[in-house]
């Protein structure tokens, strides 16, 4: 092949050295239909003779090729300078070739392809008809490069229809086009309407009657004019006439006029109260053979009892013997509060019956030995009764005057008990909630209730009460004379100590009159030596002050 190409430039190199040069090519449709008119238009240039080639070779729509043209179709080469329109009979893609020369020299080819589809299949269905008020589409093929056209100038795959007539489809492909028509009828629709939702009694028929010429079907499968009802639910029934079909549908409840049950016998543990409990109430009505009308009826004797429940029309009724049987009785009393200085016994009473008391026990009786709550449940057959009652204690006038105190001659001090709610009795008979005390002692208070009487005593002693301040003291840890602390400050009620190092750094400073200097300053044991300290203080009774100074040696 390449060598073939290789001597026709050669030809066309030298036929254009000696001459005119000649220059070949032709006009053609890209892509036609079968039977499609094929026009080739020569526009060769500079050459004498023309040889036509229609079927160099040819390419099925499988991709198989082969040389020449195929089975059915005859289009021998032709030797004219401009061929007569054709056609081809055949889908597939064709080779058409022209040879130009001049004079049987300088030869030259031109090839091209052209693509012969087949015309658009229309596969659209028989004539059709469509019920009033239900209009149809109509729908043609979907095919690549099918363009579909229909007679009422909608330029789409489908169009709705809703009203008879004829109805063409023109489909176009490549140039070829296919029509068909079809016909199109209206049919009347059949008319139903059911009754309203309704209620039946255990269950029932549906009838639906009409002259129409129609067949029946029912969401139950029956195919005739009725269906029977056994449940409450959606019923529907289609009409059929001639294809064309109507729906309805009704809601029917069922009833059950045998559901109701209160029961089986029973009995109640004295009077009581006996219901029935529907989850819809709306429409439904009750009556008791009591007279009650509600949903409910008191029981207070033994007897026959008997309810007749109506719910939309539909009465069901059912009757129960109840026997009434006594209670125990059980009474603890009210709550109360106790002394509890000896036991206090409680009586269910009841004697025979079966007894259960809140820690389990299960005697008639029962012991209390300490405040709390105390239940019991008496049982006598089926019946069960439970009670209880919550004791408490009295307390003890429980009081405390304190820590033994010192006084100062001249100085008064000040019982008071606390708490100081009780009735006191002081040891001099006083009935005073506070005592004065200004000589020392011990005293003594009384206080009681109805269950017990308690009593607290307290010395009070003589105090220090000159200020002294002491000389030198040894933190050494042996528990004598370990704190630097200024003595007979039970008489002050102002108090400001200070001390200095030599070097005047402040090494402890309170105004505590009971926290003395322990020997250190920051948590470090200071060193032994010589002290300055600086005292300030107030005294109580006669409100004077004082400012003291002086040394004080630490020994280690």
């Amino acid at each position: 092949m390449w060598r073939r190409y290789l001597t026709l430039i050669l030809l066309v190199y030298w036929g254009s050295a000696r001459g005119q040069q000649v220059f070949d090519d032709f006009k053609h449709p890209d892509t036609v239909c079968v039977d499609g008119t094929v026009v080739l238009t020569n526009i060769s240039t500079g050459a004498s003779n023309y040889y036509w080639y229609f079927c160099e070779h040819y390419t099925d729509t499988t991709g198989k090729s082969i040389l020449g043209c195929p089975a059915g179709v005859n289009l021998p080469s032709l030797s004219v300078q401009t061929p007569a329109p054709y056609s081809y009979r055949v889908a597939g893609t064709y080779a058409v070739c022209l040879v130009v020369d001049t004079n049987l020299v300088d030869k030259t080819r031109r090839c091209y392809n052209i693509v012969v589809k087949s015309a658009p299949s229309i596969v659209f269905g028989p004539d059709t008809f469509y019920c009033q008020g239900q209009p149809i589409t109509l729908q043609a093929p979907d095919s690549p490069g099918v363009r579909n056209m229909w007679s009422t100038g909608a330029d789409s795959n489908s169009i709705h229809i809703s009203n008879p007539g004829t109805y063409t489809l023109t489909s176009q492909y490549y140039g070829c086009t296919a029509q068909q028509t079809t016909n199109v009828t209206a049919l009347a629709s059949p008319t139903i309407q059911l009754p309203r939702d309704t209620v039946f009694c255990d269950s029932g028929v549906l009838r639906y009657t009409t002259t129409q010429p129609v067949t029946f079907l029912w969401n139950t499968g029956s195919i005739v004019d009725s269906t029977k009802v056994t449940s409450s639910q959606l019923y529907w029934l289609q009409l059929n006439q001639g294809g064309c079909t109507a729906l309805d549908s009704v809601t029917c409840r069922v009833i059950s006029t045998h559901s109701l049950n209160l029961g089986p016998d029973t009995s109640f543990c004295g009077p009581g109260g006996l219901g029935f409990v529907t989850f819809d109430t709306t429409g439904i009505a009750y009556l008791w053979s009591t007279g009650s009308d509600s949903s409910s009826t008191p029981v207070p004797v033994t007897g026959d009892y008997w309810l007749a429940f109506t719910d939309a029309g539909c009465t069901a009724r059912d009757t129960i013997h109840i026997a009434v049987l006594p209670a125990p009785g059980v009474n603890l009393g009210r709550d109360t509060t106790l002394c509890l200085a000896e036991p206090y016994l409680l009586d269910a009473g009841n004697p025979g019956d079966t007894y259960l008391w809140q820690d389990g026990s299960t005697q008639e009786t029962y012991i209390v030995a300490n405040p709390g709550l105390y239940s019991v449940r008496v049982t006598e057959g089926i019946c069960s009764v439970s009670d209880s009652i919550r004791i408490g204690a009295v307390p003890a006038p429980v009081f405390t005057l304190g820590e033994d105190q010192p006084v100062c001659p001249g100085e008064s001090i000040y019982l008071k008990p606390q708490p100081d709610t009780l009735n006191f009795t002081w040891q001099n008979g006083s009935t005073d909630t506070v005592y004065q005390v200004s000589s020392p002692g011990a005293y003594s208070v009384t206080a009681k209730n109805a269950c017990t009487t308690y009593s607290d005593t307290i010395q009070v002693v003589e105090g220090v009460c000159v200020v002294h301040v002491p000389t030198a003291f040894t933190p050494n840890g042996d528990g004598i004379n370990d704190v630097f602390r200024v003595l007979g400050v039970e008489v002050l009620d102002q108090f400001s100590l200070r001390v200095y190092n030599r070097w005047g750094a402040t090494v402890f400073a309170s105004e505590d009159k009971d926290l003395g200097w322990d020997g250190s300053a920051g948590g470090v044991a200071q060193p032994s030596g010589t002290y300055v300290y600086e005292l300030h203080f107030r005294y109580r009774l006669t409100g004077q002050t004082y400012a003291q100074g002086g040394t004080v040696v630490l020994i280690r």
